[in-house]
């Protein structure tokens, strides 16, 4: 449910638990049954009667888990949370490509007219990099794993990003980003994990044996245009978490928030700039406008 700016956090929510009450009572009371409204505005801020149910799931849990309440409530939240803010992010950008342009979706997220596509790419690996940096002291941008050897036709092989220490201390690890638009007309009639396990597949056919030859490792890091994470990405971001969150004096599932949160909105921005983007190619005039005999270069 959408929350108008002028209202107060939670006002949109208990509204809407008013709502459900006035249509469902009646009805539920004739059979014997307790109406629960789970309320949630689109900013993340559950109602109190859903609040309610969670901690006391969250209890049970705790119980079974014998870990303390608060974690699994934390747990919980960003779990929920992270589904609220994929969904709010497909309606969003399903919506902009209604306004914008009245094509498939996947054209827009597909086309490489205007580089939009690296840049999308770019702004997922900036996020990335900028998160690892939290946690590790050696990131580097496009390190080269292989350099091009001209006379075998052997083209060089870069990565997109190189971290110290992730999974074994003082080993290089290296990364490559990977976006793919699950819903796209090649994808749709696939599983989500299966298409994003066969690309991880590719990915580590591609870089792992030349990562090895320099002594590294090698972890493909595949997404799609709206935040679903394979297999081995998600394992990244766990690792991650606990690393930050050892730094950062926090507990794990709050870190885990946080950095999920900040992920989710590097691949939205990057996506809505796939469908919101110019695709011009800008070309600055070049002259002297005072007539100087300067020759006049054009592209």
């Amino acid at each position: 449910m959408l929350r108008d700016a002028s209202t107060s956090a939670g006002s949109a929510a208990y509204a809407a638990e008013c709502r459900k009450h006035e249509a469902n009572d009646t009805k539920c009371q004739e059979l014997g049954w307790t109406c629960i409204p789970l309320a949630v505005e689109t900013f993340g801020h559950w109602g109190k009667e859903a609040q309610a149910v969670f901690s006391r799931l969250a209890s049970f849990i705790a119980i079974h888990r014998a870990s303390p309440k608060s974690s699994v409530l934390n747990e919980m939240y960003s779990r929920l949370n992270m589904s609220l803010v994929r969904s709010v992010a497909r309606a969003i950008l399903h919506c902009a490509m209604v306004v914008v342009a009245n094509s498939p979706l996947d054209i827009a997220l597909d086309c490489r007219k205007g580089g939009l596509v690296i840049q999308r790419h770019n702004e997922i690996r900036d996020a990335l990099g900028d998160l690892a940096s939290i946690a590790y002291k050696e990131v580097l941008k496009e390190p080269v794993i292989r350099e091009p050897n001209v006379q075998n036709n052997v083209p060089a092989l870069v990565a997109d990003l190189s971290v110290c220490g992730v999974w074994q201390s003082q080993t290089t690890t290296f990364f490559d980003v990977r976006v793919v638009d699950s819903d796209a007309s090649s994808y749709v009639q696939r599983d989500v994990n299966a298409v994003l396990s066969s690309i991880e597949h590719f990915k580590k056919q591609k870089y792992s044996q030349a990562a090895e030859c320099v002594h590294a490792s090698f972890t493909p890091f595949v997404v799609t245009a709206d935040g679903a994470l394979g297999v081995e990405g998600k394992a990244f971001m766990r690792l991650l978490s606990e690393k930050i969150a050892a730094t950062w004096h926090k507990s794990n599932s709050e870190v885990m928030g946080y950095v999920r949160a900040r992920l989710m909105f590097a691949i939205l921005r990057a996506t809505n700039l796939c469908i919101r983007g110019s695709r011009v190619k800008w070309r600055r005039r070049m002259g002297i406008e005072d007539g100087a005999g300067l020759p006049y270069m054009q592209e």
